[in-house]
């Protein structure tokens, strides 16, 4: 009977170790790292990255200190536009997937401005701003919910026929709210309140959304990304369907609009969890 007990055990450990490593290979590893520009290659859409930090979920933290193969990265770009504003030297942070082997897929570039400074900023990025991790200039933050073509689907993901953007500002207690729907290809330029003399111009390039909202059944496979062209500039400087602060919010809205990436954490934190949990209950039963 004891016998009988612990091979039901068992198989329930390994039901559990299987669909914790099957689940964690579905989801396609981000890595954030930040450093210098070393080379541009707009013909192959590729930069040259020499990494200084990477960003571990809390903080930066040195290269020296993590387990990444190679300071050198070569990894294509998720926009054409960002060879029009990128130059050699320039700080960037940028996220891609995979690992740094040969050749990654920089699903977020952001160019940093005062990158020896404590209080570093972003100015201008591409790609997806949900994994921004530094604060944009003048505290915009911009968030975006995808609507899906449930007729454009592959696998996991759905192109996007449009996105709700909202874009908040905010300073001394007081966030000024900007909301519309842009499709792809359209620009809107998001102005700030009287007496900021920047303004955001966001650019909805294309975008994807998950195929869960199509389908009634979970599909496993790559997440959703999405790309923006996204510029702080100066007010009037800028051409593009104008759209101003919709409301003021007194109180500090508590939802980051931007994202920062979550530490990652590898499906043998799980399993063991899991295990000491059933290990426990055995003891119990004893």
């Amino acid at each position: 009977m004891r016998l009988g007990y612990f091979k039901r055990a068992l198989l329930v450990v390994l039901i559990l170790i299987f669909t914790c490593v099957f689940s964690a290979s579905a989801v396609l590893l981000e890595t954030t790292v930040s450093g210098e520009v070393t080379k541009i290659n707009e013909a192959d859409n590729v930069i040259k990255l020499h990494t200084n930090e990477v960003w571990n979920g809390e903080s930066w933290v040195m290269y020296s200190v993590t387990s990444l193969d190679k300071q050198d990265l070569t990894g294509s770009v998720p926009d054409g536009d960002i060879f029009d504003y990128l130059q050699t030297g320039d700080i960037i942070q940028g996220t891609f997937t995979g690992d740094e082997v040969s050749t990654v897929i920089f699903v977020t570039v952001a160019r940093v401005e005062r990158p020896d400074s404590s209080s570093r900023y972003l100015s201008d990025s591409w790609g997806d701003p949900s994994l921004l991790v530094s604060p944009v200039f003048n505290n915009f933050k911009i968030s975006y919910e995808m609507t899906a073509d449930c007729n454009e689907c592959t696998g996991s993901v759905c192109t996007a026929d449009s996105s709700d953007v909202s874009v908040s500002q905010g300073w001394q207690g007081q966030n000024y709210l900007t909301e519309t729907t842009m499709v792809p290809g359209e620009k809107y330029i998001f102005t700030s309140p009287e007496g900021c003399q920047s303004e955001l111009a966001v650019t909805f390039v294309e975008g994807q959304a998950s195929a869960d909202v199509c389908s009634r059944a979970l599909v496993e496979g790559p997440q959703p990304f999405s790309d923006f062209a996204i510029h702080v500039v100066q007010k009037g400087t800028e051409t593009g369907v104008t759209v101003t602060p919709s409301s003021t919010i007194t109180e500090t809205v508590t939802t980051s609009a931007t994202k920062q990436p979550e530490a990652t954490q590898s499906p043998g934190f799980s399993v063991a969890v899991v295990v000491i949990g059933i290990m426990a209950a055995l003891c119990l039963r004893k």
